[in-house]
């Protein structure tokens, strides 16, 4: 059990405060709601840019690092496409600190011409380096594109292309931040070794004359539901071929969500799922495989990709690893496998409570989702989950009509394959 106590500044801040006086040690996470769902037109990588941005200093405090430094603390941040969160882990005793870098970060950002210029260069290159650097790096691209025609989760995080990211102008900039930095729009988790009283004056002192308003961002409905599959196929000079595919996910949060959380694992969540027993040990028809979600506000993908030996045909792959789903969709599974399952989330959810960061973070994602009291409940829900809801729900979610396939080939994909 998280304990912690939840407050509302006049302005519109949303203050949680979970004090453990078992660690000498605090976080301080700063969620705001605003991500790349946001970026303006023509302007993708907007939110990841200011991210950068809002890092290398504001109006009172020309460089958080050396004042973390001396407060024995440390700092990073995170831009998602639904919220971009700023977070510093110190001693306890140096909390104070930690508020008035976020308050300031808030309150006073300090954008000039000079520092977009100096960030724009190191987005692209950062994007040079992480993403085209890589020979596979227009496979997100296209399963993206695939499996979203109309939510902005179509566009990478980064962006599309250095030369938007280097159009962005100072004043599309200042524009983006009052809209979406502001205490309405934002939500301050505080964990560690602190006094709830003293913590929650402090915040006052450094967050309450900060001035609220209406966030101005826009909203966004789920990507309307998938009633047949897709396909693709890209050809490039790359080491080995490689298949993706991609099923629209419910809403973080949600009962389906969950569900569907939990038939990823059975199917890829470490060395003994069934993909990786089935097609990687046993068939060998894939090198290795891999299933990831990506966690979304509006429906997340369960992703699963798998690099092919020499000498396997996509088309061959495909129909194995279809083949591996399928009695995920008519069978019930074992008790033995749910169980297995549903222990190795209970020991993450307990590994994600060890730190204060996680706790702040954790935290801040229920109060997103709706309630911070939400941190305290998942492990009631996958109690209460059987493998009659595992098979109702995979028999939907995994159905052909919903996945997006993806067929990444070092030689042209014959006609053959497109239609296997």
């Amino acid at each position: 059990m998280i304990h912690f106590e939840r407050f509302t500044l006049t302005n519109g801040l949303t203050v949680i405060i979970h004090a453990n006086n078992a660690t000498p040690l605090a976080a301080v996470n700063m969620l705001y709601r605003t991500g790349a769902k946001h970026d303006p037109g023509h302007r993708a990588g907007m939110a990841h840019l200011v991210e950068h941005l809002m890092c290398y200093g504001s109006r009172h405090i020309q460089n958080y690092d050396h004042v973390l430094q001396r407060a024995g603390g440390s700092f990073n941040a995170e831009t998602s496409h639904d919220w971009t969160q700023y977070f510093i882990q110190l001693p306890a005793a140096n909390i104070e600190t930690a508020l008035w870098i976020e308050s300031d970060r808030m309150g006073f950002p300090d954008i000039t011409t000079d520092k977009l210029m100096a960030q724009q260069r190191v987005v692209c290159e950062e994007f040079a380096q992480v993403f085209l650097s890589d020979p596979y790096h227009e496979w997100m691209p296209a399963i993206l594109s695939m499996a979203y025609k109309t939510h902005p989760y179509k566009t990478m995080v980064i962006g599309k292309h250095v030369d938007e990211i280097n159009s962005i102008r100072l004043q599309e900039v200042q524009d983006f931040v009052r809209a979406g930095y502001q205490p309405g729009n934002a939500i301050l988790t505080i964990a560690g070794g602190i006094d709830t009283a003293v913590t929650l004056a402090l915040v006052q002192k450094w967050f309450g004359d900060i001035p609220g308003s209406r966030p101005g961002l826009p909203a966004f409905g789920p990507e309307p539901r998938q009633s047949e599959g897709r396909f693709d196929a890209i050809n490039r000079d790359v080491p080995s071929n490689m298949l993706v595919k991609a099923f629209q996910m419910d809403h973080l949060g949600s009962d389906g969500y969950r569900r569907q959380a939990i038939i990823a694992d059975i199917l890829g969540g470490g060395l003994s799922s069934r993909l990786v027993e089935e097609l990687v040990k046993r068939k060998q028809v894939f090198a290795g495989l891999s299933c990831d979600t990506t966690d979304a506000l509006d429906g997340g993908l369960l992703i699963i990709t798998g690099m092919l030996p020499d000498g396997i045909l996509l088309s061959h792959a495909d129909q194995s690893l279809q083949a591996t789903l399928d009695p995920l969709m008519s069978e019930l599974i074992t008790p033995r496998e749910l169980a297995k399952i549903k222990n190795g989330l209970y020991m993450n959810l307990a590994q994600g409570r060890l730190s204060s960061l996680a706790i702040a973070q954790q935290l801040a994602m229920a109060e997103m989702l709706g309630d911070a009291a939400l941190v305290n409940t998942d492990i009631t829900y996958y109690e209460s989950i059987t493998p009659e809801g595992i098979l109702c729900e995979a028999a939907s979610f995994l159905s052909p009509a919903r996945q997006n396939t993806l067929y990444y080939a070092k030689t042209p994909v014959m006609a053959e394959e497109d239609t296997n």
